[in-house]
């Protein structure tokens, strides 16, 4: 048989390494893609989860959570298109909302629309732009598109030819646009030359110049297109990048090989720009918004960064960038802030704090409306007129100020739920991406962001959770077990739900959970092949020594000290019979076994009862020990109670009418001690293993038994002293008392010993009410 202790110690060791090897596993991203994927899945959903939730509290504990209402929307919606038609899109509606806006006072305006390619209607549009603060964007992306040069200008009067020209320049890359430039330039020179040496005095030489000419226009116009996309591109360069790009500082920062800027007379009239390319996440959700772009060697903010900069009057050459921490700067206007911090992450995007869904797109303004009322007669009765009376008392009457536009910041973009314009958010399937820009902006003027730990704090949780695991599976019951983890388990999440709402702190949670499930399922398997085999094998030794109570929560402790080997303060009882020697001479060996085992029997059972451990049987003596393995109040009193049982059992074994067939009278000595012992399993690994005490406070036991007589019960003087300092109730009206004899002398010491001789009346077992407990 195994040695026990080395068991116990060997399976705690596995079980803990279990342990640790779950929370690796579900710590550490596999290389496995689609297990990574799903657990990723599973953590965004617990994100998304979380911010439903923490918006819920937050409503219902009064907390204002939602966007500043001086921060507006002005949507262009699906009615208006058929209200106005085309002519809703174009730069001159957009110049009229903004020559409205100007009137109401507004204090700056953000488009997100790009105004992408020459237009009609783009200086009027630029002319009220510099009346004001207005912000424009610009898209950066991998690959250019159907409008890349500049934007669809084309009337229907240019020919076939220059339109195939524009789609060769749009699919070039860029070597080869360089290269058709320069053939261009060439071509318009040749042509220009041939022009001038043509006649102009005959017919074929007219339509030769007219051929010419023409040619030349579908070079001229190309030309100066991508002139004022030069032009655009490095007055975006000059005045709205934030510095140099870094390769080995920045070299995480998504990158562009081409820009869609808008037209030249609004990019140059506009008071800031920042690109609004967005980023989702890999279920499709916008949680994250890029606040960096590289392109063409410099680092470029997003719009609402770009439009925060000039809020505060903070130049971007002043922001200070920390890749995986935060983009930081100091308001010099504006602002009560010290220091405004953007949390970002490694390749440069803030999480976005959604604290309003489809409520903040409900009270955006509808750009046809504002029109509408723009235009009304003086006298004011038309139907529009009407409409947007309405409009405004409606919006009135649900709490806005009706001087909303005044000094407000207003965002306009594609309010259409059918358009493209349109992303999936955690709080909605269907969100327009223009109320994006009113959330970041009032996460930056509140400083209100998620936060993520670091990486070894997210991995301290996964560890924690793992042992706490560990411990419980591996020192708990199992009728216990399932509700401790269920607890640990809804404390854990309600734990992450509270700092997600109160703290902004994202704590993982589909990973830990997992740990917590994963190391729970491998340990409980562990601890029924391996553990319980251990458990039967102490279950089985102790069994009939201690009562199953006492198995039980030997198995069940935490602390196995005892099993191992320890110093413990227990009470020793020592029992032996006198003339045992005498009764084998007298009587056959089958009568004599007979009354032994009954005295066997009835020895252990008092000292079961009484919360003891029957260590071993030497002959005819029995040892036992109260204290250990199972700790106990009171251990002397347990001590003494099973000694007058015992001595009682054995004064009525002896009226039995088995005794006086043999004509045996039995007697015994009981000596009782209190002292530190030493206890554990002893034995070796391939022989017989115990459980056993070793010791004075033993030596000390079995010599007062040897000096006890006639059924006397002998105490040690600490037995005597512990005993009658802590009387239980139960005792304190029992008819007993202690008796101090001659001290004496024992083999092995070099002292006297006090003894003590408890006296009670013969028969009396102790008082029934009297029951030893378990320590608490």
């Amino acid at each position: 048989m195994l040695n026990i202790t080395r068991q116990v110690r060997t399976t705690e060791g596995v079980s803990l390494l279990i342990a640790l090897f779950a929370v690796v596993i579900c710590a550490v991203p596999t290389r496995i893609a689609t297990i990574d994927e799903l657990i990723q899945n599973a953590e965004l959903s617990t994100y998304d989860t979380r911010m439903r939730l923490a918006n819920a509290i937050l409503d219902r504990l009064g907390r204002n959570t939602h966007v500043a209402l001086d921060i507006q929307l002005v949507g262009m919606e699906t009615r208006d298109q058929y209200r106005y038609g085309p002519e809703i899109d174009s730069r001159e509606i957009h110049a009229e909302l903004l020559g409205f806006l100007n009137e109401q006072g507004t204090r700056a305006v953000v488009f997100d629309i790009l105004f992408s390619g020459p237009q009609a209607g783009d200086d009027l549009l630029a002319l009220n732009m510099r009346q004001s603060n207005v912000f424009v964007p610009v898209v950066f992306s991998r690959q250019e598109s159907e409008d890349a040069l500049a934007g669809d200008f084309m009337t229907p009067e240019i020919s076939d030819e220059l339109a195939a020209f524009r789609e060769q320049l749009t699919d070039a890359g860029d070597g080869v646009l360089d290269a058709m430039l320069y053939d261009l330039v060439d071509a318009h020179a040749e042509l220009q030359q041939r022009l001038e040496s043509l006649p102009s005095n005959d017919t074929l030489t007219v339509q030769q110049r007219l051929d010419a000419k023409r040619r030349l226009k579908l070079i001229e116009l190309p030309l100066n297109e991508y002139e004022q996309w030069l032009a655009g591109r490095e007055h975006l360069k000059r005045f709205f990048s934030i510095r140099d790009f870094d390769p080995e500082r920045d070299a995480a920062i998504p990158s562009a090989t081409f820009v869609e800027i808008p037209s030249t007379p609004i990019l140059l009239a506009a008071k800031g720009v920042g690109f609004i390319t967005t980023e989702v996440d890999i279920d499709g959700v916008l949680r994250r918004n890029p606040m960096l772009f590289e392109y063409d060697g410099r680092i470029y903010p997003n719009l609402d960064l770009a439009f925060i900069c000039h809020e505060y009057g903070v130049a971007l050459k002043d922001l200070h960038i920390t890749l995986g921490d935060a983009i930081t700067f100091t308001p010099e206007r504006n602002s009560t802030l010290a220091e405004v911090r953007i949390p970002i992450d490694e390749k440069g995007r803030a999480r976005l704090y959604f604290s309003e869904g489809e409520s903040l797109i409900n009270r955006a303004y509808s750009l046809g409306s504002l029109i509408s009322w723009n235009r009304r007669p003086p006298e004011s009765d038309t139907q529009a007129h009407k409409y947007f009376q309405q409009y405004m008392q409606q919006r009135v009457a649900a709490g806005f100020d009706p001087e909303w536009l005044n000094k407000s910041i207003v965002i306009v973009g594609e309010n259409d739920v059918g358009g493209t314009d349109i992303k999936p958010i955690p709080l909605t399937q269907s969100y327009s991406l223009f109320a994006t820009h009113a959330h970041m902006i009032d996460n930056i003027r509140r400083q209100r962001f998620w936060r993520e730990p670091r990486w070894i704090v997210t991995t301290a949780i996964n560890v924690l959770i793992g042992l706490v695991a560990w411990l419980l599976i591996n020192n708990m019951p199992y009728r216990r077990l399932g509700v401790a983890l269920a607890l640990l388990l809804a404390a854990f999440n309600l734990l992450a739900i509270g700092l997600f709402t109160f703290a902004q702190l994202i704590i993982p949670m589909a990973r830990s959970n997992l740990t917590l499930v994963l190391s729970s399922m491998l340990l409980l398997m562990y601890r029924v092949g391996v553990v319980e085999r251990r458990d039967r094998t102490i279950r089985n030794y102790f069994d009939r020594m201690v009562s199953p109570e006492v198995v039980s929560q030997i198995l069940e402790s935490s602390d196995r000290s005892s099993l191992e080997g320890s110093k413990r303060l227990a009470t020793i009882f020592f029992i032996d019979l006198r003339g045992f020697t005498t009764l084998l001479e007298r009587h056959d060996a089958a009568g004599i076994l007979d009354v032994l085992n009954n005295y066997y029997d009835l020895v252990s059972r008092a000292v079961i009862r009484n919360r003891g451990h029957v260590n071993k049987f030497i002959g005819d003596a029995v040892l036992g020990i109260f204290g250990a393995p199972q700790t106990i109040e009171r251990p002397e009193w347990a001590a003494l109670q099973t000694a007058l049982q015992v001595r009682a059992a054995i004064l009525a074994l002896n009226g039995s009418q088995r005794l006086r067939e043999l004509g045996i009278a039995l007697t015994c000595g009981i000596g009782v001690n209190t002292g530190e012992v030493v206890v554990g399993m002893v034995g070796g690994a391939e022989t017989k293993t115990d459980y056993t005490a070793l010791g004075d406070g033993v030596n000390v036991a079995s010599r007062l038994q040897n000096h006890a007589r006639n059924n006397n019960i002998l105490l040690g003087e600490d037995t005597w002293r512990r005993a009658t300092s802590d009387v239980p109730p139960a005792w304190q009206d029992a008819p007993i008392e202690f008796r101090k004899l001659e001290n004496v002398r024992i083999k092995g010491k070099s002292e006297e010993l006090t003894v003590y001789e408890l006296i009670a009346p013969d028969g009396f077992s102790g008082p029934s009410k009297y029951e030893p407990t378990d320590h608490s």
